[in-house]
């Protein structure tokens, strides 16, 4: 009997693909009977399930850790006059200290038991570190921006999410090496580099592939557990980063092309159908990456492209054509038609993906 009728298809992990074919192979030749595989299965699959569940009580710890950093930070900040610069800096330095040797008590010492709260304190010396930069910055008066602050704060995670195998570091430090680009380069700050234009926009552009590149690294790394988790990260900020750069820079290409021309000109419109166009083209392409990657966030963030283009497409075609009343009753059945089909999309590509 095949195990695939045993257990509905969208409720197995790709994980356990691999033992539902094994299973299969050792009930072929009679090592294992129907009832013995279907059981195996299941045991493996609750086991699976039970480790989806515990991600829960880790993004909590993690959700916590950030909202006592930022209260450590609000309390300082409130009492700033009252309290010396060198007891700021001490006190600060203690907390962010205390945090990582209580992190690697509860999660990573001889006997410890406790991952989810070790890893919050992990990741709360990480906030911390970043407050730690900015009072330096002030109280030493150092002539550096914002964007370079962030800057060292995100290496400062990023090189933490690495020394203790924390994904959660790094979903905080990817996004400050995100909003680099726009913070710095935009105001010429960084390198001496300077201009803005259309150089953030590139620059987002390559970042948005060095992420996609390195989500993929982790895919085919196989040397531990922990190592592959932190490719998650990685893979879920690299679609909004390529989409919105691309489909900028689409925009800024379109600008360019038409020169001064009136913003009712045809060619205006039909250039912006274009854009819209293969705005939508790229995010089908980034839903059906992340069904290859068996990242789900990926194919999220497609599809979500996708209902985005679809949408700018109908106010473009339609919305100087009927009233606003209608405009709306037909964008809403569009939102409703397109959520169907979009939802149809993701459970073809996304079936039994964590």
């Amino acid at each position: 009997m095949n195990l695939c009728h045993r257990l509905p298809r969208p409720h197995l992990p790709p994980a356990l693909r691999p033992v539902q074919a094994q299973l299969q192979r050792w009930q072929a030749v009679g090592l294992l009977t129907p009832e013995q595989a279907a059981q195996i299965l299941a045991y493996e699959q609750a086991s699976a399930t039970g480790a989806a569940r515990r991600q829960w009580g880790l993004t909590l710890s993690a959700l916590g850790a950030l909202v006592l950093g930022l209260g450590i930070i609000a309390l300082v900040a409130a009492n700033w006059g009252s309290i010396s610069g060198g007891l700021k800096i001490a006190g600060l330095t203690t907390l962010m200290l205390s945090s990582y040797t209580l992190g690697y008590r509860l999660r990573d010492a001889d006997g410890a038991g406790w991952p989810g709260t070790g890893a919050a304190f992990y990741l709360l010396g990480g906030v911390l570190f970043g407050a730690l930069l900015g009072l330096l910055a002030q109280g030493m008066q150092l002539d550096v921006s914002i964007g370079t602050l962030l800057m060292l704060w995100g290496a400062g995670l990023l090189a933490l999410a690495y020394a203790v195998r924390l994904p959660a570091a790094l979903h905080l430090a990817l996004p400050l090496g995100a909003v680099l680009p726009l913070l710095d380069l935009y105001g010429g700050t960084l390198y001496g580099w300077g201009g803005g234009g259309l150089l953030p926009l590139w620059v987002m552009l390559l970042i948005s592939l060095l992420f996609a590149g390195v989500a993929v690294w982790h895919d085919q790394s196989s040397r531990s557990p922990a190592l592959h988790a932190l490719g998650s990260p990685w893979a879920f900020w690299f679609p909004p980063l390529l989409l919105g750069s691309a489909t900028a820079l689409m925009y800024h290409g379109l600008a360019a092309s038409l020169g001064t021309g009136t913003p009712d000109s045809p060619a205006l419109e039909q250039g912006i159908l274009l854009v819209q166009v293969l705005a939508g083209l790229l995010a089908l392409g980034v839903a059906y990456l992340g069904g290859r990657m068996e990242r789900r966030a990926v194919i999220h963030w497609g599809l979500l492209g996708v209902a985005a283009a679809v949408l700018g497409l109908y106010f473009s075609l339609f919305a100087r054509l009927l009233n606003i009343a209608l405009v709306l009753i037909g964008a809403g059945l569009l939102l409703l038609g397109v959520g169907y089909l979009l939802e149809r999309a993701r459970r073809r590509l996304s079936w039994g993906l964590a």
